[in-house]
Parts: structure tokens; sequence; C-alpha cells
């Protein structure tokens, strides 16, 4: 089976494949972070705005709640399709 990566690996020395497996690593966890904290502040903020509009009284207070709700259904969509496919 041909291998990109073995025929990388040995015209590299191994400190190189260490460092670059490690920035590798380091990308995934702070993309994973980034996500974690869109998914986790994304809605309390958009429901802390939906009380502020409503405080306010403005008469556009339902596309606030329908761009929250939906936004909440397709994150609860893309979750449970990953726990399904692992």
């Amino acid at each position: 089976m041909f291998s990109p990566f073995a025929l990388e690996a040995a015209k590299s020395p191994a400190e190189s494949l260490i460092t670059r497996t490690t920035n590798e690593v380091q990308q995934i966890q702070m993309t994973r972070e980034i996500l974690m904290n869109m998914v986790g502040y994304g809605p309390i903020v958009g429901t802390g705005g939906i009380i502020h509009v409503e405080q306010e009284g403005s008469s556009l207070t339902w596309i606030g709640v329908v761009a929250v709700v939906s936004t909440g259904e397709a994150i609860q969509d893309l979750t449970q399709g990953a726990h399904a496919s692992s």
C-alpha cells in the first residue's frame, strides 16, 4: 500500500516529524476549543439578545427568536449526527 507519509518520513529527520506532529495536534486542539466556545456561548449570547430586545419593546423580536431557535436546532442536529456516526 502506498503511503505518502512513509515517503516523507524516510526523507525527513525525526525532529522535523515530531515538530510537525505536535503542530498538527495543536491545530486540532485549537479548532476544537474554538468550536466548543461558539457552540457553548452562542446560544447564551443569543438568548441574552432576545431578552434585551424584549425589554426594549421592539416589534422585530420574532426575528431574533427564529434565529436563535433555528441555530439551536442546527447545533443539536449536528451534535446528534456526530454521536450517531461514532
